[in-house]
C-alpha cells in the first residue's frame, strides 16, 4: 500500500454492516502506515448507553 495520503492529514473513516470486516481492513491499513515508518493514533469515540442521550450519566 502506497501511504501517499499521510502528509495531508486526511482522516479515515471505515464504517459497514457488521461482520464485514471493518476492524480486519483498519488493522490491515495501520500496520502499512506503521511498515512505512509512520506514526499512528487509533481513536475510539466513548460509548455511552443507549438510555443517557444527554451523556449526563445513569439516575438510580
Amino acid at each position: 500500500m502506497k501511504c501517499d495520503w499521510i502528509p495531508y492529514a486526511w482522516n479515515i473513516l471505515i464504517s459497514g454492516e457488521t461482520g464485514t470486516g471493518k476492524s480486519w481492513i483498519a488493522c490491515c491499513v495501520a500496520t502499512a502506515v506503521v511498515r512505512a515508518g509512520h506514526k499512528l493514533q487509533n481513536i475510539r469515540p466513548a460509548l455511552r448507553p443507549v438510555n443517557d442521550p444527554g451523556g449526563r450519566g445513569l439516575s438510580a
